[in-house]
């Protein structure tokens, strides 16, 4: 009676593991570059489902990779044992969580700035959102979209002019340091707007 017990133990237990293999791939994922082409992975049973723009795919775990099925074959990717990243198709994509671009989303009025003539502060300067594909959705403080602007290195650029590049850096939750990339003396702080119910 005893062994019979041991058995279900151990027996148990494999089970248990064998269903945690493979639950590092699940989550959603972005590029890790510019933090788009967002992606989900998916647990479906003892399989998978990888979903992005471009439809949802059957997947398997297989050795420590996840074989994704698709029209053009097997695409395999496996998880950085350092980073935690997923490495898919020669791309190195972050967990969604771990992105910088939801830092940004919100209405962002001024602050603090090294010349405040210019600036009126307490104005909405930005409003930022992202779309489906995780890319940046912006507006100006005339109300106006600016499609000009360029993710890199966890910052945005948004391009007013030739001589008006400024660089947005997330410095806390709510603030945002801006400044000129052409005139580097010329910067201040954002930081997001508390709404108020009525």
């Amino acid at each position: 009676m005893k062994k019979l017990f041991y058995v279900l133990i151990i027996a148990s237990f494999i089970l248990s593991c064998s269903n945690q293999e493979g639950n590092d791939f699940v989550g959603k994922w972005v590029e890790k570059q510019t933090e788009g082409d967002i992606c989900e992975i998916i647990k479906n049973g003892k399989t998978y489902l990888f979903v992005d723009d471009s439809g949802r795919f059957s997947a398997e775990y297989n050795e420590g990779m996840l074989e994704i099925s698709t029209p053009i074959g097997i695409i395999k990717g496996t998880i950085d044992k350092e980073t935690g990243n997923l490495v898919l198709a020669g791309k190195e994509l972050i967990r969604f969580e771990n992105a910088t671009k939801p830092k940004f989303v919100g209405e962002w009025v001024v602050t603090s700035s090294n010349n405040d003539k210019d600036v009126d502060l307490n104005d909405v300067i930005l409003k930022i959102d992202l779309d489906d594909k995780n890319n940046f959705v912006i507006f100006g403080d005339n109300g106006n979209r600016i499609y000009n602007h360029k993710f890199e290195n966890g910052s945005i650029k948004i391009f007013y002019s030739s001589e008006q590049i400024f660089v947005f850096s997330p410095i806390q939750d709510d603030k945002l340091n801006a400044q000129n990339e052409e005139n580097l003396d010329e910067y201040f702080t954002l930081s997001r707007k508390v709404s108020t119910s009525n």
